[in-house]
């Protein structure tokens, strides 16, 4: 990673991150071990409210290219690929990690196992959960009340003194 990206992560990106760090399979690629180490030690972490929505984030979806080739889009994953077949990138994987906390415009340079270096820049953040979390709220949830379908908003009912679970 070159010393002059940023690299912009969410608390839940470096938690990731660190616990990819304590697994021998992902420090079995010198490449992967470098850039995990590289990442960590340059994040500026943000809480998820305050992160900038052009920053890829793990299940952001984004537009990528490598090198001069074409655009893609991919979602980058935290699980494999079998997650979202065909457009999943995850971050297990040197390009996914490379891209994981870059901004819009960012281009980073990957040295690979294979002794190639790849350039890879974010084109364009499409979707980045955070973003849609503080653009939409937090969900409401509905409450089916009986059999017949009768329905309330679980926030409407001023007789209800029970503060939910996100009071525990």
């Amino acid at each position: 990673m070159r010393d002059d990206t940023p690299c912009h992560l969410t608390a839940k990106d470096v938690s990731v991150l660190e616990a990819m760090i304590e697994r021998p399979e992902a420090m079995a690629s010198p490449a992967i071990a470098r850039l995990l180490r590289r990442k960590l030690a340059s994040a500026r972490v943000c809480i998820r409210d305050d992160i900038d929505p052009r920053v890829a984030t793990i299940n952001s979806r984004i537009q990528y290219a490598v090198g001069n080739n074409p655009a893609e889009t991919c979602v980058l994953t935290h699980g494999g690929e079998s997650a979202l077949p065909g457009t999943a990138l995850p971050i297990s994987g040197l390009h996914g990690l490379a891209l994981l906390g870059l901004m819009e415009g960012d281009a980073i340079a990957v040295d690979m196992d294979s002794g190639r270096t790849d350039v890879l820049r974010v084109v364009r953040i499409e979707h980045q959960p955070e973003a849609a979390r503080r653009r939409f709220g937090r969900p409401r949830l509905a409450v089916v009340a009986g059999a017949r379908g009768q329905s309330r908003q679980a926030d409407d009912n001023p007789e209800d003194d029970d503060p939910g679970p996100h009071a525990a």
